[in-house]
């Protein structure tokens, strides 16, 4: 199995594998967007998830501040998300 431009077999099995032939027009900068993109994402994926805050979390508090993160990214940009007062 080869690995993808991120290090990664590709296997077709992944959100982010796609086992189909390249879009014509996808030049071979476009594929190295592709993979600088893909490898920020994880370097920021990992940095939120390893991040300090999220250990100080446990039970409901964590999935609590998980939830607001998601609720959060789904708010229309320069609007803040809704929070409801208890």
């Amino acid at each position: 199995m080869e690995p993808d431009v991120c290090g990664i077999a590709a296997t077709g099995h992944g959100p982010h594998d796609i086992a189909r032939p390249p879009t014509p027009g996808f030049t071979e900068q476009d594929a190295v967007e592709v993979a600088r993109l893909k490898a920020d994402v994880m370097r920021l994926a990992t940095i939120v998830t390893a991040h300090a805050y999220g250990g100080s979390l446990s039970g409901s508090d964590l999935v609590e501040a998980r939830m607001g993160l998601i609720n959060a990214a789904k708010a229309p940009a320069g609007r803040p998300a809704v929070v409801e007062a208890a």
